[in-house]
């Protein structure tokens, strides 16, 4: 990985810089001192931290350019259902996976299954590939000596062959390649879209969608005590309200995208969204004043 970090006493970086260029994954503008990271396929750049999330791969390849480009490639991410913003759903308990809520009223609830996520199998060869087959071509000839009073030479041949094709799998497994509008959907998500909100099992396999026609408030519960967890609560036109565990959106410079979010998701104010924030007043007034110099209809809650 060819990594470049901006300095402003080069020509090129000031050019790079003048264009207010963004991160394409995480909204976050590239600025003096950032490290970052070119797509060798279509010449995007990424923020370093961005590049590891998303696996040290982009375009179904790992190559980055080792010159700092003169010329720049804006990166459009195309988002099938206009994903504004996502996040995985945190553990709860000792629970290997985090757990999607149960009994959504399905006849609000458009539900998707098995449209977006399928795989791919290359066989590629790595230096680390030919090591496990000469590894397992030598055990497999050890093997046919040691045991040559009890095997024939045909089936020292065939255990010698197993071997290394065992072997060969093993090493294949890392080849798997996902092909999916949600690839970066590792486990179960909840997120915001264009048009409403929604869960997604690891790498939309399967999708639980609410329009936004169909919400009748969104509170989002987030506590800075020791301890604490955080919360959100759906509460559809009938009545019905989801609480479930999430983590909290408004840490890691995730704040000004998820309010974008529930504005683009909300511009009409058809449902009513409320932030309750517990034991952080100097957060409070900083989102106060976000969301009265940006006009959302959001309202923060102290408690």
């Amino acid at each position: 990985m060819h990594i470049h970090k901006i300095n402003p006493n080069s020509q090129e970086h000031r050019s790079f810089l003048s264009q207010n260029r963004k991160d394409p994954i995480t909204g976050d503008s590239i600025l003096e001192g950032d490290e970052v990271v070119f797509c060798a396929g279509c010449k995007s750049v990424f923020l370093k931290d961005t590049w590891e999330y998303l696996g040290s791969q982009h375009c179904e390849q790992r190559g980055t350019l080792v010159d700092f480009p003169f010329n720049f490639t804006n990166l459009t991410i195309q988002k099938t259902d206009l994903i504004l913003f996502y996040e995985q759903l945190p553990l709860e308990g000792q629970k290997k996976g985090s757990k999607i809520p149960s009994r959504l009223d399905p006849t609000i609830w458009k539900y998707k299954e098995g449209e977006l996520a399928s795989y791919e199998y290359d066989f590629y060869l790595t230096p680390i590939f030919y090591a496990v087959i000469a590894f397992g071509f030598v055990m497999g000839i050890i093997g046919c000596i040691l045991l040559e009073s009890f095997f024939p030479i045909g089936g020292s041949v065939i255990f010698s062959i197993l071997l290394t094709l065992i072997a060969a799998q093993e090493e294949n497994t890392q080849a798997k390649k996902l092909k999916t509008a949600h690839k970066y959907f590792y486990d179960n998500v909840f997120y915001i879209s264009k048009t409403g909100i929604g869960f997604s099992r690891r790498y939309g396999r399967q999708e639980y969608i609410l329009s936004i026609a169909y919400i009748h408030s969104l509170e989002f519960q987030f506590s800075y005590s020791f301890f604490a967890s955080n919360y959100c609560i759906i509460e559809d036109i009938n009545g019905n309200k989801t609480k479930f565990l999430i983590t909290n959106y408004l840490e890691e410079n995730k704040t000004t995208q998820f309010l974008e979010a529930l504005h683009s998701m909300n511009q009409e104010a058809i449902c009513s969204i409320k932030i309750q924030i517990e034991d952080n007043a100097l957060l409070c007034n900083i989102l106060e004043n976000e969301i009265q110099q940006n006009g959302y209809a959001i309202s923060i809650l102290r408690k």
